[in-house]
């Protein structure tokens, strides 16, 4: 799955998840959930992404868009 498929979207075909290698992360290698919220113009990135909400607030980081270029 891709952000978005809209060929005008900044984030065209950019998947909505990755494997990456973070450093001081227990797993090393973990999965990233990418998300983009249009209303703030917000990205969302969740390391070690699970279900449970409380887990997941741990590892989660928003970057505003301006920030991204």
């Amino acid at each position: 799955m891709f952000i978005s498929n809209d060929e005008n979207s900044l984030f065209y075909r950019v998947p909505c998840d990755m494997l990456s290698f973070l450093d001081g992360c227990p797993s090393k290698v973990t999965q990233i959930k990418i998300d983009y919220n249009e209303d703030t113009e917000r990205v969302t990135l969740c390391a070690s992404y699970c279900e449970d909400k409380d887990e997941r607030a741990r590892f989660t980081v928003g970057v505003g868009i301006e920030r991204l270029f």
